[in-house]
């Protein structure tokens, strides 16, 4: 089964559940599937570096477009093709810690970080 360390993140997309765990953690299930299941592919660590003690995501899980974002409390932001397989596209850093999901605008995407809300587009 899935384990979590927090309360897990879930995102229905079509006939797929992302779920992400508070270890950064992301499984995908069958939504159309009845009972008891396994995952369709084994839950993998979004993040990289070393365990911490707490959690390493409190935001929510992100669709925009054809794309899944989560960022993790220390800054990091993961980018996944929203396909069950989840396939990761791209990773970046901001300078300082969140906690927060992205909020997209447009073809913008708005992220607090501390204090201070960055805009990330063209």
């Amino acid at each position: 089964g899935v384990q979590t360390c927090a309360l897990p993140i879930s995102l229905l997309l079509d006939d797929t559940l992302f779920v992400v765990t508070g270890a950064g953690e992301i499984f995908s299930f069958d939504a159309r599937a009845k009972g008891a299941q396994e995952p369709l592919g084994n839950g993998r660590k979004l993040f990289e570096g070393e365990p911490s003690a707490g959690p390493i995501t409190y935001a929510s899980l992100t669709l925009a477009g054809r794309h899944l974002f989560l960022t993790s409390n220390r800054g990091e932001t993961v980018v996944l093709e929203a396909t069950r397989a989840a396939r990761l596209v791209r990773r970046n850093q901001l300078p300082g810690g969140t906690g927060s999901s992205p909020v997209f605008s447009g073809g913008d995407l708005f992220l607090r970080a501390g204090d201070r809300i960055y805009c990330v587009g063209k």
